[in-house]
């Protein structure tokens, strides 16, 4: 995984050859370094987190696009994606364990309505670089009173002042209408490329279940939330409201 000339980052190999090998007294005696290839190309509109090898062939990515997390199956040897996994899942995978010689891979994976979820993907031995993993849930963290398939959190966009599209997030019991009548909790946040990605907070999921209210998470610009973006020009900052 790099981020040579690929902000938002890629995945890379170099073929090495151990008939030039050497040994120094120290790194900088080094004058040449290996040719980095591409295997899978930068993504221009998402941001690759993490990566797994597990299973001899098989490439798990870890995105993030629109804030969101998306994880990918992707052949080793050509690069070419094959599957997402999990594909309805919203929110933030934070965890890719597993190894090559592992059939088997384990993904922690949180959201503003689950308090963190550890599923098992498990592929036949030796299999083919497409072939499909089993697929179930592992472990669950539960907490009292609140049960996930009671609310729903649902990302929408809106258009700053100055045109630019900006993500937040609405989290509600499911029975909670948008007319006007709930009380509303809106929080936004954007700098020091720290981004705002969907998380369970007890005491703020707690005040949704108990009062009816609704929770609005505005992912405002400089949170990094859609890669490091560098300017050669020095303004005022400006910021989604």
């Amino acid at each position: 995984m790099s981020n040579k000339d690929a902000p938002n980052s890629k995945v890379v190999y170099a073929d090495l050859d151990f008939s030039q090998a050497k040994s120094v007294s120290h790194p900088v005696e080094f004058k040449t370094s290996v040719e980095l290839k591409d295997l899978v190309p930068e993504q221009k509109d998402a941001n690759l987190v993490d990566v797994g090898l597990v299973n001899g062939n098989k490439l798990l990515l870890n995105y993030t696009r629109d804030i969101i997390s998306e994880l990918w199956q992707y052949d080793l040897q050509s690069g070419q994606q094959v599957r997402r996994l999990l594909p309805d899942f919203v929110g933030t995978i934070s965890g890719i364990s597993g190894r090559r010689e592992d059939d088997e891979a384990f993904v922690y994976a949180t959201s503003y309505v689950s308090p963190g979820s550890t599923f098992r993907f498990t592929w036949q031995k030796d299999s083919a670089a497409r072939a499909e993993p089993n697929e179930r849930l592992w472990l669950a963290t539960k907490v009292a009173t609140i049960n996930p398939e009671d609310f729903v959190s649902e990302q929408i966009f809106f258009n700053s002042q100055d045109g630019t599209r900006v993500p937040l997030f609405v989290v509600r019991h499911k029975d909670t209408k948008l007319d006007g009548t709930a009380p509303c909790w809106l929080y936004a946040y954007g700098g020091f490329n720290i981004p705002i990605t969907p998380s369970f907070s007890p005491w703020r999921m707690t005040w949704i279940a108990q009062y009816g209210g609704v929770l609005v998470d505005v992912s405002a610009r400089g949170g990094g939330e859609y890669g490091i973006k560098v300017s050669t020009a020095m303004s005022e900052p400006t910021f989604a409201a």
